[in-house]
């Protein structure tokens, strides 16, 4: 009984922990860009500008739990796969300077990912300052609008900014395992139709 009570407790503390992330914070700017019909934001905080990238990757994340939101409803860190959609997004960063987007390097030093695992197809990195320079280990890709351009920048584990936030038309890619059990049912359909065509 006494390990139940305490597992109860644990989980409560748990949810409390991700409703207080959510409402510490809040979207502002939402903004459509018709071309994709995705949905575009930035996240701040209440009483700072800033969140380092992992807090703000984790606050997305505790956002959508408070919120109940799944599938093209849920928000992620942006992920920018064109340079029209590098510049849409810097077009929202006008009143905020700085904002994290959703890469980091942290897995694999160079090796550059997105959030929703996304193929890394498109980069704009500053390279008057030789970006990404890895300069006292920096893994998060950071939009700098200060710098009057539309190029990124990579930043440490520690630094603060806001956060640009997209939703909609994001599809995961399926675990083998689906995928294993996808296949498993077209062959088992297209065995039931010969069994039928040969009654026939």
């Amino acid at each position: 009984m006494k390990k139940i009570v305490l597992a109860a407790i644990a989980t409560s503390a748990f949810l409390v922990a991700n409703s207080s992330i959510a409402s510490a914070c809040h979207i502002e700017a939402e903004t459509l860009w018709t071309t994709n019909g995705h949905t575009y934001a930035i996240g701040s905080g209440v009483g700072t500008s800033g969140k380092t990238w992992e807090e703000a990757n984790t606050w997305v994340k505790g956002y959508n739990t408070d919120k109940g939101l799944t599938g093209d409803d849920a928000w992620y860190l942006a992920t920018i796969t064109s340079a029209e959609e590098n510049n849409f997004i810097f077009t929202l960063l006008s009143q905020y300077g700085q904002a994290w987007a959703g890469a980091t390097d942290k897995t694999t030093e160079g090796t550059w990912e997105w959030v929703t695992s996304e193929a890394f197809t498109y980069d704009n990195w500053n390279a008057a300052t030789h970006e990404p320079n890895n300069s006292g280990n920096e893994d998060f890709l950071e939009l700098n609008r200060w710098t009057n351009t539309t190029t990124w920048n990579d930043l440490g584990s520690s630094r603060l900014c806001y956060w640009v936030v997209e939703k909609g038309g994001f599809s995961p890619v399926p675990e083998p395992a689906t995928m294993l059990l996808f296949g498993s049912g077209i062959i088992g359909l297209a065995a039931a139709n010969r069994k039928r065509s040969q009654k026939s």
